[in-house]
């Protein structure tokens, strides 16, 4: 995968100046940064570093980001960029992003990991404006195939839980590439070292992906773009049906929702929040009340209407009396 990192101004003076000290001593440059853990989900990426220079952002540098650990803020990492290369000539953002196909240009984030196909098209542009750049990329991501066992029991045995896991992964049918990304120990396991289970150190998967998915995604209905990104437009059996993706945007701080579906035709609207269940619950999950978020009822105003669950019969309930203002 392919991440994005923005150094500030006292981060790029430390990657610089750590930079020109490996340098003199044949070693990789290296660079600890700290951001908010909800941007990243683990694993490790081929990172493109910006800066900002003459008022516009610059890919000044390419690394491999790794998380190290959570810092002593609860919600924060440590991510280590390694293998930092400095782009001799800093290639203008804007520039690269102009080069990325349109169907791509909607999912780049202003910082963190952003999806495979994404990522593949933003290297693709760079390597288009920078064809020199491509061995160096391929340098950087060759980290990802190696990591050293040498003769430790504990990484013999990380080694072959990763290999059980993988092959059974692709006896199931199912994409052992996600399975391969994983985090690797920070220093080699010593003999006596208590080895981490594989699966542990694997990124646990994200709703984003599933949301970003299902807000595109409709079988047997025809799709096309709005001129607002977060919506998508859907047509068929004589109905015409929008879908918008408020995942991170302000519709789901204020109602907890991931996904909008507005049918125009039938004048309805559904909103649908996605949850991880929990092995441990069976998984069961069920709002109420009691929880520690109450419903904010001041936002709801007094409805008239019916319920087609009651067939017709005005409904009870302090949620059927209301609706959405």
């Amino acid at each position: 995968m392919v991440a994005i990192i923005r150094c500030d101004r006292d981060e790029a003076e430390r990657r610089d100046s750590g930079g020109q000290i490996a340098a003199r001593l044949g070693l990789d440059s290296t660079l600890n940064i700290t951001r908010r853990g909800k941007a990243w989900n683990g694993g490790s990426h081929l990172t493109v570093l910006i800066d900002k220079l003459h008022g516009g952002d610059y890919v000044t540098n390419l690394g491999w980001t790794t998380k190290l650990r959570n810092s002593s803020a609860d919600l924060d990492l440590v991510l280590e960029v390694s293998r930092v290369e400095e782009i001799p000539s800093p290639v203008p953002y804007r520039d690269i992003k102009d080069l990325v196909p349109r169907r791509f240009r909607d999912h780049l984030v202003h910082e963190g990991p952003i999806p495979e196909g994404t990522g593949k098209a933003l290297v693709g542009a760079l390597i288009q404006i920078r064809p020199n750049l491509r061995e160096v990329i391929e340098r950087i991501e060759g980290v990802a195939r190696q990591y050293p066992i040498r003769d430790s029991l504990a990484g013999q045995t990380v080694a072959m839980q990763r290999d059980a896991t993988i092959g059974a992964v692709r006896m199931a049918g199912m994409l052992g590439s996600v399975f391969a990304r994983w985090d690797r120990p920070r220093e080699l396991l010593a003999d006596d070292a208590v080895a981490p289970t594989y699966l542990s150190r694997v990124p646990r998967p994200r709703e984003d992906k599933q949301i970003d998915h299902d807000a595109s995604t409709m079988i047997g209905w025809l799709t096309d773009k709005t001129p607002h990104t977060s919506w998508r437009k859907f047509t068929g059996f004589g109905q015409r049906l929008y879908v918008a993706n408020a995942n991170n945007d302000i519709a789901e701080n204020t109602l907890g929702t991931d996904l909008i579906y507005f049918n125009v035709t039938r004048q309805s609207i559904i909103l649908v929040q996605y949850k991880r269940m929990d092995a441990g619950k069976n998984g069961f999950y069920y709002p109420t009340a009691t929880t520690t978020s109450p419903p904010n009822w001041s936002a709801w105003r007094p409805w008239t209407g019916t319920s087609p669950r009651t067939r017709g019969e005005a409904t009870t309930s302090a949620w059927g009396r209301a609706r959405l203002g």
